[in-house]
C-alpha cells in the first residue's frame, strides 16, 4: 500500500473513532428492546448470572432517550446523566480541531 493511503486511514481512524463508537453506542441503546425476556448483548445473563449492574444503566439510558424520566430512575439514577455526558463528548469531538498526522 502506498505510505500516503497509510497515513490517511491511520488519520481518519484517530479523527472519529471515538465519535463513531459513541453515536453507534447510543443508537444502539435508543433501539434496544427494553422487554426483560428481549434477546441481549449482556454477558451476564448469558451466564445465566441475574445481576448485572450495566443493565439497569443500559436500560435507564433507553428510557431517558424515549424521555421517560420515570422509569429511566427507576431503573439507574445516573441514567440520565449518562446520556447527557456521551451527548456532550459527542458535541467536543464534533467541534474539535482536526489535526494531521505526519
Amino acid at each position: 500500500m502506498n505510505k500516503t493511503l497509510i497515513n490517511l486511514l491511520r488519520q481518519y481512524w484517530y479523527q472519529y473513532f471515538e465519535w463513531l463508537f459513541w453515536i453507534t453506542a447510543l443508537v444502539l441503546l435508543f433501539t434496544m428492546n427494553a422487554d426483560a425476556d428481549a434477546p441481549t448483548l449482556c454477558i451476564f445473563r448469558w451466564l445465566n448470572i441475574n445481576h448485572c449492574p450495566g443493565c439497569g444503566l443500559g436500560h435507564s439510558m433507553h428510557y431517558a432517550m424515549h424521555l421517560q424520566f420515570a422509569a429511566s430512575f427507576k431503573y439507574h439514577p445516573m441514567g440520565i446523566v449518562g446520556v447527557l455526558i456521551i451527548l456532550n463528548r459527542i458535541k467536543q469531538l464534533s467541534f474539535k480541531p482536526k489535526y494531521i498526522i505526519q
